[in-house]
């Protein structure tokens, strides 16, 4: 059989990739009710989406710890609101992709553990992928900062939290030829508001030994520990060293103390213009590849960015508080706002 009619080249699942797109639609568009509902969930851009060339959609992780609702969002959007897409495998930190029992449900619906060697393989198979070069330390950012985006990671020198670029995805990605789409998403870092981050802390609670290096970024303080502790202390508990012992053990290790959500906000995405090939070839020096690699980064970074503050204004409280810069002049087309499942890939009618 020639190579242009393997299984990988027609863009089917090889025979040991658990990957199911029809699964895949299911399974995130069980979300679909309260994405439509709840979050009352918008996208914008999906015309800009050339579905004869697959890509890379370039998302942040805007959520504060909810990173998951990202994750269903695009995915909810990939295959309920546009016809007949392609296969969508994503690119998740290793604890997703690998978690007990859960780990095989996300890898059939498409989330593989992060990597170079993932992601040019899902590529070859002719997938479009999606990315979130922050992970979890983008996830963790200050609500402050939540038109900021971090596509790093953190590493640590005698105690001190330093941040690096991830370009860990961008050198198959130009390898394969793939274009790179920057996806904004806005609106759900404030489920549970960040009010600040603590490197130190993380290192003092014990944390990173036991998350890991590039978990969080730092210790997120979050509106739910203050409230706790309001509510703690109006009860006659405060009188009480145990209670007292349990309530900061469970305030700093059990995550859901700090992390439920407090704020229902609505969800935009905003899919943006792909970003221009810098290319380069076999013949390009080491040092040629990684400063294109670099700049095709910062103007990923830079679209994000700007995307964020453009859909933040349309937010009644930024605008009337006056942040940010206004609008773009040229703000694209109307969102179109989530309606009912349509059916599995394929099935489902032009928007």
């Amino acid at each position: 059989m020639p190579a242009s009619e393997t299984p990988s080249a027609r863009g089917e699942a090889a025979a040991d990739d658990p990957h199911d797109p029809v699964y895949s639609a299911h399974f995130f568009g069980r979300a679909g009710w309260l994405l439509r509902r709840i979050f009352r969930l918008e996208v914008e851009g999906l015309e800009r989406i050339d579905r004869d060339r697959p890509g890379v959609l370039v998302i942040n992780h805007n959520s504060g710890l909810w990173g998951l609702l990202d994750i269903c969002a695009v995915y909810y959007a990939w295959h309920h609101l546009q016809a007949a897409p392609g296969p969508l495998s994503s690119m998740g930190e290793r604890l997703v992709a690998q978690a007990p029992l859960l780990g095989g449900l996300f890898r059939r619906a498409g989330i593989y553990h992060g990597t170079p060697a993932s992601l040019e393989s899902v590529a070859r198979r002719g997938h479009w992928v999606l990315v979130s070069p922050g992970g979890n330390v983008d996830m963790g950012r200050p609500i402050w900062r939540r038109n900021r985006v971090r596509f790093q990671k953190p590493f640590w020198i005698k105690g001190r939290r330093y941040f690096r670029d991830q370009l860990w995805y961008l050198q198959p990605v130009l390898d394969c030829g793939m274009p790179l789409y920057p996806v904004a998403i806005s609106g759900t870092h404030e489920m549970t508001p960040i009010l600040w981050e603590s490197p130190r802390l993380y290192r003092w609670l014990g944390l990173k030994k036991l998350r890991g290096d590039e978990f969080w970024g730092g210790y997120p303080i979050t509106i739910n520990h203050l409230l706790n502790l309001a509510i703690f202390l109006a009860t006659p508990l405060r009188s009480s060293l145990l209670a007292w012992i349990v309530f900061l053990l469970a305030n700093t290790y059990f995550d859901p103390m700090l992390s439920y959500p407090l704020i229902l906000p609505r969800v935009r995405i905003r899919i943006g213009e792909p970003i221009p090939e810098l290319g380069y070839s076999s013949a390009t020096t080491h040092m040629g590849r990684e400063a294109a690699l670099r700049a095709t980064h910062q103007r990923l970074e830079a679209a994000v960015n700007s995307m964020l503050v453009d859909l933040d204004r349309k937010r009644w409280w930024s605008r009337l508080l006056g942040r940010g810069r206004p609008p773009s002049s040229s703000p694209g087309p109307e969102p179109i706002p989530a309606t009912p499942d349509r059916g599995p890939p394929g099935d489902a009618p032009a928007p």
